[in-house]
């Protein structure tokens, strides 16, 4: 991760005093793992330096995560701007040193007003930035000044992904078509839509070794519930080891696959066990949901935490069960050894994941949807817990055999039922609400304005 910063301060102020202070900001980031392209000192009425700092920038920023203007003492906001004009396409922190204290007291180079005097400015000339004020007699916020640059670290990343498709639309549902050119301009990240047949013909390639290397080595980490099918297992192998070389081959970071109108109808194989073995890879969804896997990869690349999907199963006075069938990644399950049994349910076979789903009292329930030509996120927050023993109709035995939760959410239950949008909600551990809410704002994507959609915009 890596970042360009640039010192200003006042002609009118102790020039190595400021110096210093600006030095000690940038060792502390270094110090947090940042590199640092440094663009030097900034004078308000120093031309000399602002035309060196600027040219340095345009030289050499083009690597760099974001900018980092570390404002020392008061500043005129032109010279600033100046400088930075060519390169506000950056994500942007403007970081203001605190004050420190002397014998003659507290000595303060108003830092607060050089940094108030640009808040305002570098929004109307189009940048995306946030602002970090350290505070009298507080550390310096060089841990919150690193997190920012992990955080355009990571939009740089999203802006250079690509992910899959295998098929469209599972079921024609509407809710699982996609725009790949909003997605694109959103998010940066870019869909490939694969066929099915990619999927065949990759697993035509497949050895007889490979497959019974894979059956041999899966066996060996899983618990099974029941007897699996000779079969499965090896439509498993042949599947998983296809998909994998796709993967690799693209180097996506998500991908989806067509289950109940695809592998499910036209390989006799529900793919649930294939995600939830590719899940620990790579982001992966059921049901070819693409805004859902773009979802889940902007969580995995901001947070480092793992992700998945649960859809809408019942509904209690306050809480919602939320289940996914027979799929969940291993880094989601309370469980060293994934639970599997082989698939009963409806006329495909295949093997299913049946474990316990991790809980925590705190988690962010999530929707990426878009409407109108812009995209929207969906985020709350609240808790989850093991559900009660159930099962989806239809089963043989007991319940339950999917991967579940009973959630909790923290706002108003029949109001959230009003503005879901879609069956499809993405969970992660951790409360990560802020986290989104300032991607957004980076991304130009609308967060939690669903009260204020007009559907019958033209």
């Amino acid at each position: 991760m890596k970042a360009s910063a640039i010192g200003f301060f006042s002609f009118a102020y102790p020039e190595q005093k400021m110096k210093e202070r600006i030095d000690h900001a940038l060792n502390n980031l270094k110090l947090q793992g940042i590199e640092i392209n440094f663009c030097g000192y900034v004078i308000d009425h120093d031309e000399s330096s602002q035309i060196k700092a600027k040219e340095k920038l345009n030289s050499s920023s083009y690597d760099s995560d974001c900018l980092i203007l570390i404002i020392s003492s008061w500043i005129e906001s032109p010279p600033v701007i100046r400088v930075i004009s060519d390169q506000t396409h950056l994500p942007i922190l403007l970081w203001s040193l605190s004050a420190y204290r002397t014998d003659a007291g507290l000595i303060a180079p108003a830092g607060a007003a050089g940094a108030t005097g640009l808040n305002f400015i570098l929004k109307v000339f189009g940048a995306k930035h946030i602002s970090l004020y350290d505070e009298v007699d507080k550390e310096s916020k060089f841990k919150e000044a690193a997190e920012f640059v992990r955080f355009s670290h990571a939009l740089k990343v999203l802006k250079n992904s690509r992910v899959a498709s295998i098929g469209y639309s599972d079921m024609n549902l509407y809710s699982l078509m996609y725009d790949g050119t909003l997605i694109k301009k959103f998010t940066g990240i870019h869909v490939d839509n694969l066929d099915l047949y990619d999927i065949y013909a990759a697993m035509e390639k497949v050895t007889k070794k490979e497959i019974n290397n894979f059956i041999e080595n899966f066996l060996s980490k899983v618990q099974v519930v029941n007897k699996l099918k000779n079969q499965d297992l090896e439509t498993l192998a042949k599947s998983f080891i296809a998909v994998n070389n796709i993967i690799q081959d693209k180097n996506y970071k998500g991908i989806t696959l067509k289950c109940v109108l695809g592998m499910s109808k036209w390989f006799n194989f529900s793919p649930c066990m294939l995600e939830s073995l590719i899940g620990d890879e790579v982001e992966t969804i059921c049901e070819c949901d693409v805004y859902g896997m773009i979802n889940q990869l902007i969580i995995k690349e901001l947070t480092g935490t793992k992700a998945t999907f649960l859809e809408f199963y019942e509904f209690y006075e306050n809480s919602i069960l939320m289940g996914a069938c027979g799929f969940a990644p291993l880094g989601v399950c309370n469980t060293k050894k994934m639970l599997v049994q082989g698939h009963d349910w409806g006329q495909a076979g295949g093997i299913m994941n049946v474990s316990e789903l991790n809980t925590s009292d705190k988690i962010t329930l999530t929707k990426l949807y878009t409407v109108n030509g812009q995209m929207h996120l969906h985020c709350l927050k609240g808790s989850s817990k093991i559900p009660e023993l159930w099962q989806e109709d239809g089963w043989d035995g007991k319940g339950p055999k999917m991967p579940s939760l009973e959630i909790f959410i923290d706002e108003d239950l029949k109001e959230f039922q009003e503005y879901i949008a879609g069956q499809h909600y993405i969970v992660c551990f951790g409360d990560f609400y802020e986290l989104l809410k300032r991607y957004c704002k980076f991304s130009g994507i609308r967060f939690n304005e669903h009260k204020n959609i007009d559907f019958s915009y033209k």
